[in-house]
């Protein structure tokens, strides 16, 4: 049986009541911390004239819903995307609440997927905090929405950038076009300092078939070509806060001319 499957019932108890919080994460499919990943708790938020759901196996809330904050998916009525993302500011640290904020800006690749539209846009994460003033958990909301950006492709990605801003080191940009000296646009690494002409790649799970591998080395030449540097970041350097992945792009940005003011 799905999670939709054992939670649609649930989520018709009473008009107006929808499966909230990790329960609604979950169903959005959110990459979430690994100790929510696996949580079978039921989530139910009803309105706030409403007093909380008190079941077996169920989890209740009660707080104010506005319009458009309550959505149907697969026959399960739930918090929406959004109201979700702000829902979990209140259980969840800031670095994991950006790496979500980052997943629902990303803007698609209509090649790869089947949609052409972010989930939503900063400002929407901006307008739900001015919504829900004095909620639990709002004050880490107006943290993360500050470092929310566009382009990260994926939850490491987010938590590298986010590992070097914490060290002190320059703010990269992420996945855009390695230009030449003549402004032709190559391959988009996933984080670039242009300025240092250095190219930073983060190698997941997929890049250890032999066809990826074989792309990241021609992608390497060409950009060692364009007189870049790559650095490739892999997970065993993410490991003890970042601390091997954010020394090998220090030293690089020191080698490329960067120095702390």
């Amino acid at each position: 049986m799905t999670l939709a499957q054992r939670v649609r019932a649930v989520s018709l108890i009473t008009d107006g009541s929808a499966v909230s919080h990790v329960t609604a994460a979950r169903l959005w499919g959110f990459p979430l911390p690994r100790r929510m990943q696996a949580d079978e708790s039921v989530h139910v938020t009803r309105p706030a004239t409403s007093t909380a759901v008190r079941r077996k196996g169920v989890i209740g809330h009660s707080a104010v819903l506005v319009p458009g904050e309550v959505v149907m998916l697969d026959g399960v009525r739930l918090t929406s995307r959004v109201k979700t993302w702000f829902d979990l500011a209140a259980e969840i640290s800031v670095e994991d609440l950006v790496v979500i904020g980052d997943h629902l800006v990303r803007v698609p690749r209509p090649r790869l997927e089947s949609r052409f539209e972010a989930y939503a846009r900063i400002s929407d994460l901006r307008d739900i905090i001015k919504e829900h003033k004095g909620k639990h958990g709002i004050a880490d909301a107006g943290k993360a929405v500050e470092l929310v950006r566009v382009g990260a492709d994926s939850a490491p990605e987010t938590r590298l950038r986010l590992a070097l801003l914490g060290a002190g080191l320059p703010e990269p940009e992420l996945n855009q076009p390695l230009m030449d000296d003549n402004g032709v646009a190559w391959h988009e690494p996933d984080m670039q300092y242009r300025q240092y002409k250095i190219a930073i790649e983060y190698e997941g799970d997929h890049h250890r078939t032999a066809e990826q591998l074989a792309r990241d080395i021609r992608r390497g030449e060409n950009t060692a070509a364009l007189g870049w540097l790559e650095r490739r970041v892999s997970k065993a350097e993410m490991h003890d806060g970042a601390k091997a992945a954010i020394a090998k792009v220090h030293k690089a940005l020191l080698e490329q001319g960067w120095r702390k003011e």
